[in-house]
Order: structure tokens, then C-alpha cells, then sequence
């Protein structure tokens, strides 16, 4: 599948109905990536992204799309604790 966001257009691949497919973006709506994760996200959840960086929902929306099978979270990185020593 196609999907434009902005400027950008990307593919994302059909998965099997175990993952659910998620356009990550920050609170600028600028994208981050796309994210193939094994349950629904909500508000609140915390989870770390092929990047390995960390991310919490901040909020869940339809793609401009409108495809039932994407949808668009809003996301803030999560900053690593640094164990003291």
C-alpha cells in the first residue's frame, strides 16, 4: 500500500492480522516512521520502534487516508534514565 503524509510518500506492507500498522509522527505532526507493532496502542502506551528510541502515544488518529487498516500516532521519545554510579 501507498500512503502520502505531507510531501512523503512510503509503502507499507501487508501484514499478517497479528500486527497492527501505525504512522508515527511528533507533536509537530512531522513523520518519524512507520511501525509494525503485535497489539493496539493507546493513549499512554510506552513501546521502542525499529530505532530503538523509546516513545510514548500522546494520541491515536485516522490517516489521511482514512484506510482501516493504518492509523496515525502522535508520539514523544521517552529519555533514558542514566544509572549513577
Amino acid at each position: 500500500m501507498l500512503y502520502i503524509w505531507g510531501d512523503r510518500v512510503f509503502r507499507l506492507s501487508i501484514l499478517n492480522e497479528e500486527f497492527m500498522q501505525y504512522l508515527m509522527t511528533d507533536l509537530h505532526q512531522r513523520f518519524i516512521g512507520a511501525l509494525n507493532y503485535n497489539k493496539p496502542l493507546s493513549v499512554g502506551d510506552v513501546f521502542r520502534a525499529d530505532n530503538t528510541k523509546t516513545y510514548t502515544v500522546v494520541s491515536i488518529n485516522d490517516t489521511r487516508n482514512k484506510s482501516k487498516d493504518v492509523k496515525s500516532v502522535t508520539v514523544i521519545p521517552v529519555r533514558e534514565a542514566v544509572a549513577a554510579h
